[in-house]
């Protein structure tokens, strides 16, 4: 269960290329679809509405992850919910924006489509100390639902590459990190 806490940290509080040229363009509908998802993500994040952030992880990446760690997709919830419940004793998000306006387009191979969108997270970490992360958040369209994952390490690579071929090949760029006084 130890390798599910770096996934989760990844997934909920998004610490912190290459996209295919038939990339298709989303439809009208689904960019107001997009807008909607970001700000209840990110108000999920704000409230530490667990429930909601774990709902916006792909159903295809809990699969995934269940199946990794021999659990069925029910108790494999309930474990996230209770370690972002004990991350959140920790770390506290206090503001966040997603840049929809820089937002860059993908597609992988299976042919669903993606976007790479700029965060900018101000946490509160052990109750006083404020950093600044500015990192990219990953929205993946799949059955007609908006979902959001990050992580660029290489469990998390392994498993979005699993359930999503080709996000291996996308290029994250690096968190940024500042001390906030």
């Amino acid at each position: 269960m130890r390798r599910i806490l770096p996934i989760i940290v990844g997934f909920s509080l998004l610490f912190s290329g290459t996209f295919a040229a038939h990339a298709r363009s989303a439809t009208d509908e689904e960019i107001k679809m997009l807008t909607d998802a970001t700000n209840n993500y990110a108000t999920a994040l704000q409230t530490s509405n667990f429930d909601a952030v774990l709902n916006a992880i792909p159903p295809r990446i809990i699969q995934t992850l269940a199946a990794q760690s021999k659990v069925d997709q029910e108790q494999f919830r309930q474990i996230m919910v209770s370690q972002m419940k004990q991350l959140a004793e920790t770390y506290k998000v206090d503001k966040i924006t997603i840049g929809q306006s820089k937002k860059r387009a993908g597609e992988f191979e299976d042919g669903t489509p993606y976007y790479i969108i700029p965060t900018d997270f101000v946490i509160t970490t052990n109750g006083s100390e404020k950093n600044q992360i500015k990192g990219e958040l990953v929205a993946i369209l799949d059955n007609n639902q908006w979902y959001f994952v990050r992580g660029d390490d290489a469990t998390t690579l392994s498993t979005m590459s699993a359930a999503f071929p080709g996000f291996e090949k996308i290029k994250l760029s690096a968190p940024e990190v500042k001390k906030i006084k």
